[in-house]
């Protein structure tokens, strides 16, 4: 009798104990790849809802310090208005200290005269027309950062220099330098005569009235006192207003 060998295998594997012990483990792993991607998802959108927060924050302390700012400028000339003036005034004699300051104060002349006569729009042209220049030759002479500008109401304008150096100085070294007022007066003053021949604002000029903080002579004086000799100074300059303006305007068409 002929005998058949089976040779098949058997095809059940064989249950090793080993594997038992290592499914926990698997469990534990895929539980805790889990929760590490759910985690990162959700710090994932948290960071995004700070950002959010921090952008929302960002511009709305913007649009508070736009409106800020637009509460202190006048409207008409894009100075700085009365009260941010006489903001700036009182902070600057809080901590002077040593720093240097120079006032300015301007008053249009013949302002009133050019209303009564052409209306308030072309007042409004010629308060537009003397910021620009002002801002003009300040620039040309003082730092930008050193100067505040504003328009204290009416066609009354105020300065406040507090010079490190002049503009464009190559020999800076630590001094203050010397600004020369008479100068800037004579500049903006000629400038707006220059500006206005041949125009329905002919005629208009500007009182001006300089000085510096406790300058020789003047150790001792307050803020307010300053003022006041500032203000002296410039209604004397208006008394001359007219020999003045015609002065210039015969030297501008020459």
């Amino acid at each position: 009798m002929i005998q058949i060998e089976n040779n098949s295998q058997n095809t059940t594997p064989e249950f090793d104990p080993n594997e038992e012990s290592l499914l926990p483990i698997a469990l534990a792993s895929l539980r805790n790849y889990v929760e590490t991607n759910t985690l990162k998802n959700e710090l994932h959108e948290a960071i995004e809802a700070m950002e959010a927060m921090k952008l929302e924050l960002y511009e709305e302390r913007e649009k508070t310090n736009l409106e800020r700012e637009k509460g202190r400028r006048d409207i008409l000339t894009g100075l700085f208005n009365q009260g941010a003036f006489e903001e700036k005034y009182q902070s600057i004699f809080e901590n002077i200290e040593d720093n240097q300051v120079m006032f300015m104060y301007f008053d249009l002349d013949k302002f009133k005269q050019l209303n009564d006569t052409h209306g308030h729009d072309e007042g409004d042209k010629a308060l537009k027309l003397f910021s620009e220049i002002m801002i003009g030759v300040l620039d040309d002479v003082v730092r930008k950062d050193d100067v505040f500008a504003a328009r204290k109401g009416g066609d009354e304008f105020a300065v406040i220099i507090e010079p490190e150096a002049k503009k464009n100085d190559e020999n800076i070294d630590g001094r203050r330098n010397h600004v020369d007022m008479n100068a800037m007066k004579s500049r903006i003053q000629t400038e707006l005569v220059r500006r206005t021949i041949d125009t329905k604002m002919q005629g208009l000029g500007v009182s001006i009235g300089f000085a510096s903080f406790r300058e020789e002579g003047f150790e001792e004086e307050t803020p307010l006192e300053f003022r006041k000799r500032v203000d002296s100074r410039l209604y004397h300059d208006k008394e001359t207003k007219d020999s003045r303006n015609k002065q210039i305007l015969e030297l501008v068409k020459d």
